[in-house]
């Protein structure tokens, strides 16, 4: 595409700054182990500077919820600024073994008595 030559009242061009760092993510999550027949899976996020290899600490986000199901998705954006700052974010859902089995247990058995 052609660069545009357009202008407006009031219209302001910002330019790009190739030096700033974007964040990029793995196109699937990672499988990291298999829990009670459940496999557990991470997700990456990544500081890209325009193709440059370059390495960078790594930061750990547990995401946990005792009783919703997790979405990996949910706090994406609030780690933005962690990954533009030149960290690499991996996103792990908290699963405690046998939690869920046992707190279900103890919710039915309410139920039933």
């Amino acid at each position: 595409m052609d660069k545009s030559h357009a202008t407006a009242a009031g219209m302001v061009t910002i330019p790009g700054n190739p030096e700033n760092i974007r964040g990029r993510m793995n196109a699937q999550d990672l499988y990291y182990c298999t829990q009670d027949g459940r496999k557990l899976r991470i997700r990456m996020m990544f500081p890209d500077q325009q193709n440059k290899i370059m390495k960078y600490p790594l930061v750990f986000h547990i995401q946990g919820s005792a009783w919703m199901q997790q979405n990996l998705n949910n706090h994406l954006l609030d780690l933005k600024d962690i990954v533009t700052n030149g960290y690499i974010v991996a996103i792990i859902p908290l699963f405690l073994k046998g939690f869920f089995r046992s707190k279900w247990k103890i919710a039915n058995e309410r139920f039933v008595s």
